[in-house]
């Protein structure tokens, strides 16, 4: 029982701990010892464990204690080791501070992203377009917003930029409330669907009406304004240790200019090791 339990589910040292404190029989433990480790081994080499399969069915974008990656490491034969603009996307869906309702709608049902860089787009003289980091926001924050109708006009915009100008450590007590209700948005309306805010089902229950049309929403008061960005010559194993250290789901990519150029998710890491 003990070896199959191994083969399935490639737990070693703490199935023989747990088998031994149940029986009460010190003398199994070398023969425990030995089943153990051959029903691994062999497993190991047919499939991952039942575990991991479950893990890969379900498309979790899990992290496993070191990159898998044969290529690009310090050991590699690569002419340069991996840098995060070789492994990040370029196509970043991103949104000025007081973006249109409506195209916030459309960024949220086209995609299942869960951080968008918040940037102030400028042209250079020779007509390029860089946008410039000055925040992310997450999913979670944009519904909210949606769900509780924070839409102004252009002339109200205009008024909180000149708020935010004269002092902008002062939030609104309404802001404030919004902000703790947007931490706690998941559960209350999806809590038991994974996956439930990242479809078009759940702006589909915003519904989102004609008063929606030509209004602005205000993202600069939730928005994180320090988050952790990386720059293009960064290593990819430093990054990938920042997620296993840190717990993130996202990094922007930004350059010496601090412009975004692209964007690592957990599923970039995931896609890299299968």
């Amino acid at each position: 029982a003990t070896a199959m339990l191994a083969g399935t589910f490639r737990s070693a040292i703490s199935l023989v701990v747990i088998m031994l404190e149940g029986t009460g029989k010190v003398q199994y433990l070398l023969p425990l010892l030995v089943a153990v480790t051959i029903s691994k081994s062999v497993g190991d080499l047919f499939n991952a464990s039942v575990y991991d399969m479950q893990i890969q069915m379900k498309r979790i974008p899990f992290l496993h204690p070191h990159l898998a990656v044969p290529w690009g490491g310090p050991t590699s034969t690569q002419p340069r080791p991996l840098t995060a603009e070789d492994v990040m996307a370029t196509r970043v869906v991103m949104f000025e501070e007081q973006p249109k309702v409506l195209m916030v709608e459309k960024a949220l049902r086209g995609n299942t992203h869960n951080g968008f860089p918040v940037v102030k787009t400028t042209m250079l003289p020779n007509g390029e377009l860089v946008h410039y980091f000055k925040g992310i926001i997450s999913r979670q924050q944009l519904l909210t917003l949606l769900a509780h109708r924070e839409f102004h006009t252009e002339e109200e915009v205009d008024i909180r930029k000149e708020n935010a100008k004269k002092d902008p450590l002062i939030t609104s007590e309404h802001d404030s409330e919004l902000d703790k209700e947007m931490h706690t948005f998941f559960h209350q309306h999806a809590f038991y669907q994974r996956g439930a805010i990242v479809g078009d089902a759940m702006v589909d229950k915003i519904g989102l009406g004609f008063e929606a049309n030509g209004r602005f929403l205000d993202l600069s008061p939730f928005m994180s304004i320090v988050p952790l960005t990386v720059q293009l010559e960064c290593s990819v194993w430093k990054v990938f240790n920042y997620f296993k250290t840190m717990g993130l789901r996202h990094v922007p990519v930004v350059d010496e200019k601090n412009c975004v150029k692209g964007i690592i998710t957990r599923k970039d890491f995931a896609a890299l090791e299968a």
